[in-house]
């Protein structure tokens, strides 16, 4: 859906600004969002709350547009939490999958692997042409356009990609425990990147496999 894929766009712009957490890459899918992203404060939280606003927001806009239309969908989103109460949950329940990236061979393979889901899952032949990602703006010349539509991309710091640069740190923002390599004995120097897997609609799964892939399309 062309309208809300720009809808989440915009939230994840506010929700940078207003938290200090960069947009290093993204790509939106039929029924997941994945982002690699950078906290640039201190602030040990701002991660958590980052993806809170994203998902809160867009989720807030979307239940107004169902409720207007009173389609379907907006039936299947509603879900039980116990006898007397229901609510509406676009997002599946929980923090999501996320992990925390000190070092440039994780970075590159975060970002490969993220670029490369639209191709793994038969909807375009080359990243490039999913149109719901950043891979144009690392692979087309000249690099680091910006496309209205899209989220803002910060991109990424010059040498994070450098081997034998400062390593980034393990900076405890992951909801998670998976971190891409064992902790280097020497002290970290800049906080460290996070990739981050949201999915939508747990009210229409009907597979889990590892990255929350859902069985039909939402966004």
């Amino acid at each position: 859906n062309h309208d809300w894929r720009t809808r989440l766009a915009r939230g994840m712009d506010a929700a940078s600004h207003q938290t200090g957490v960069e947009l290093a890459a993204f790509v939106f899918m039929p029924e997941h969002v994945h982002l690699l992203v950078l906290p640039t404060w201190p602030d040990a939280s701002s991660i958590s709350v980052y993806l809170a606003r994203v998902k809160q927001s867009f989720s807030r806009e979307i239940k107004v547009i169902l409720d207007r239309t009173n389609t379907p969908l907006r039936h299947r989103l509603t879900v039980r939490e116990r006898p007397d109460k229901t609510c509406f949950r676009f997002w599946q329940e929980g923090g999501g999958y996320d992990r925390n990236l000190f070092t440039p061979r994780a970075i590159r393979a975060s970002l490969d692997y993220l670029h490369a889901n639209p191709v793994r899952r038969g909807l375009c032949r080359r990243a490039v042409d999913w149109r719901w990602s950043s891979a144009r703006y690392y692979e087309n010349e000249p690099t680091g356009v910006q496309e209205p539509e899209l989220p803002r991309i910060d991109g990424l710091p010059g040498d994070a990609l450098v081997e034998n640069a400062p390593e980034y740190e393990d900076t405890g923002q992951a909801s998670g425990t998976h971190q891409d390599e064992p902790a280097s004995p020497v002290p970290p120097r800049r906080p460290g990147f996070h990739s981050c897997v949201c999915s939508a609609a747990q009210a229409l799964k009907t597979t889990f496999v590892h990255w929350s892939f859902l069985s039909r399309k939402v966004l």
